[in-house]
């Protein structure tokens, strides 16, 4: 898989990946739409979920990856999809509860996966849903729902769920038209340690409000 080449860095010798940037400033400044790459902020719908046991996939590829390791507060909760001024998917925002930013912590996934500080996709599609609920699933409803998920070229972003199922759903995007490429999620939190937000970030968003007052440049 290839990293997304405005962000990443590769070590040649390892290939390892590298990432320089303020995230603490980085997802503070996009939940308060103040970052100043960000050229649209379009509401999606709510993400339901039963459980709180959340997983980040590939819907196409890799439907059943392990689930991240902090659980999100159950119910219905804001989604919003973050587009750069260059008309890039540089985040998706999941708002749980209002509150400061104190720290933002990078999201992390449960064994065999706890190392893991970022996921791959292949299909170029993105998907957060319920993992307990999508674990149940049968066959046929499992492939029901890759289908959904399959979002045409025209379409960003969506909020997608399963004839008569009200319990949970999915929220669906295409950051890159191709697929083959790294992301990471991080958690807001607020100083009791509290969940405010969980950000899906694909690695368009490159600089530090430190730069504000700069001209916009990739890493």
């Amino acid at each position: 898989m290839s990293a997304h080449a405005t962000v990443f860095e590769v070590n040649p010798e390892t290939g390892e990946l590298s990432d320089r940037r303020d995230m603490p400033t980085v997802v503070s400044s996009l939940l308060r739409r103040a970052h100043p790459q960000l050229a649209d902020f379009r509401e999606l719908g709510a993400l339901r979920t039963r459980t709180g046991c959340l997983a980040v996939v590939d819907p196409i590829s890799h439907l059943h990856k392990q689930p991240l390791s902090r659980r999100a507060p159950k119910g219905e909760h804001p989604v919003s999809l973050c587009t750069t001024q260059g008309g890039e998917i540089g985040a998706v925002l999941v708002s749980f509860a209002q509150g400061e930013v104190a720290s933002v912590e990078r999201a992390t996934w449960v064994w065999p996966f706890a190392d893991s500080l970022r996921y791959g996709v292949e299909s170029g599609l993105v998907a957060l849903l319920d993992y307990d609920e999508v674990n149940e699933l049968d066959p046929i409803r499992t492939e029901r729902l890759s289908l959904l998920s399959s979002l045409p070229p025209e379409i960003p972003g969506a909020v997608v769920s399963l004839p008569r199922v009200r319990k949970w759903n999915a929220v669906v995007c295409r950051p890159a038209p191709d697929g083959n490429h790294f992301y990471s999620a991080h958690w807001a939190l607020d100083a009791g340690g509290a969940t405010l937000a969980l950000i899906l970030d694909f690695a368009a968003f490159a600089l530090s409000l430190i730069h504000i007052s700069e001209p916009t440049r990739p890493y």
